[in-house]
């Protein structure tokens, strides 16, 4: 089971999109939620390196400004790790 972002993580998150901050790729815990660590990097760029056992939330150009549109998109990353997650059990 994936973790969701702790109400820490989610507020350091609205702060890239409400551009306070300039690092717009979170790493979270997929065990306790927390930010692992963050980065800036350009939208048509990826990191070859995650951290072990994290998940990025990247904060892309059209940014929003709710948490409903931060909730949503964290949700749609939580899903695709854990289809990912149950398609390596069947191998």
């Amino acid at each position: 089971m994936v973790t969701y972002p702790t109400k820490k993580a989610k507020r350091e998150m609205m702060k890239s999109a409400k551009r306070l901050i300039s690092n717009n790729s979170f790493f979270i815990s997929k065990t306790t939620g927390e930010i692992i660590t963050s980065a800036w990097r350009d939208d048509k760029s990826y990191f070859a390196d995650y951290p072990k056992d994290t998940y990025e939330v990247h904060i892309r150009k059209n940014y929003f400004q709710s948490y409903t549109d931060l909730d949503e998109q964290i949700d749609n990353i939580i899903s695709i790790e854990e289809m990912q997650k149950e398609y390596e059990q069947k191998k």
